[in-house]
């Protein structure tokens, strides 16, 4: 879970593991050089976990951070994971072939787009930029290699849900969208439904579920979640896990 946790009395950003079950969080890594960890995914073969950091940006920029890092899921330090060509990630996701990053976020010159890098790290490629992505954030792909992507857009438009393909076509599935930040979109593992953590107009938190084909959309409310934000689902389960930002807690979903 990316949030804030407290090392030696202070507050500060860290990564945290937690068994699926429940159980007491544990800080993984933390600390120097995280500032504002936004997105997350494990390496398939689950010994590697991949950050990216808002905070950070890229050693294109003046600070010369590094916008991703890696670390040991069984404990380690923080390793700069090379990207170059990504100013400032935001969210990510594997491919289910495991060979490539999709890194939601921004160019060196600000510009939005969706990149994607080999897993073992190296030159960015662009797989769309621009309009009508504003502020992208969390990201999800698919069999087909469709990378879906939430965006915060502005507060006149809401946010909204994109997909994209290898290609880079891009077309709007949903918009109008209340979420947080970061946002969040996930599919069920080997299905086609597209769930998004948002809320309803009068502020209860709910799941929006999208059938990515028919469009056919469902809300489930989930009125204890006060501030709905990311969400991961497991890779052969349908089990998600959400992500309550503010009220600092995580939720399993099934």
């Amino acid at each position: 879970h990316d949030t804030t946790g407290s090392l030696e009395g202070e507050s500060t950003a860290a990564i945290f593991k937690v068994d699926s079950a429940g159980a007491q969080a544990t800080i993984l890594v933390g600390g120097e050089p995280l500032e504002d960890p936004s997105g997350m995914v494990i390496s398939c073969d689950g010994s590697t976990l991949y950050v990216s950091d808002l905070g950070s940006q890229s050693d294109e920029s003046e600070d010369g951070n590094s916008p991703i890092y890696t670390v040991a899921t069984a404990g380690g330090e923080l390793v700069a994971f090379a990207a170059t060509g990504v100013g400032e990630a935001a969210g990510l996701a594997m491919s289910t072939d495991c060979s490539t990053v999709y890194v939601s976020g921004y160019k060196p010159d600000g510009a939005p787009a969706v990149f994607t890098v080999p897993s073992s790290g190296g030159a960015a490629t662009i797989l769309k930029e621009g309009a009508p992505l504003v502020s992208p954030s969390g990201v999800h792909v698919d069999a087909d290699n469709i990378a879906w992507v939430m965006d915060h857009q502005n507060d006149a438009e809401g946010g909204a849900l994109f997909s994209i393909t290898p290609d880079g076509t891009t077309a709007a599935v949903a918009t109008n969208l209340i979420i947080s930040e970061p946002a969040g979109v996930s599919l069920v593992a080997g299905g086609r439904i597209a769930v998004i953590p948002t809320r309803d107009e009068d502020g209860g938190g709910v799941l929006l579920t999208i059938d990515t084909v028919s469009g056919d959309e469902t809300v489930v409310e989930v009125p204890e979640m006060a501030e709905p934000a990311g969400i991961r689902t497991a890779t052969q389960a349908p089990v998600m896990a959400v992500v309550d930002a503010d009220g600092d807690t995580i939720y399993r979903a099934e």
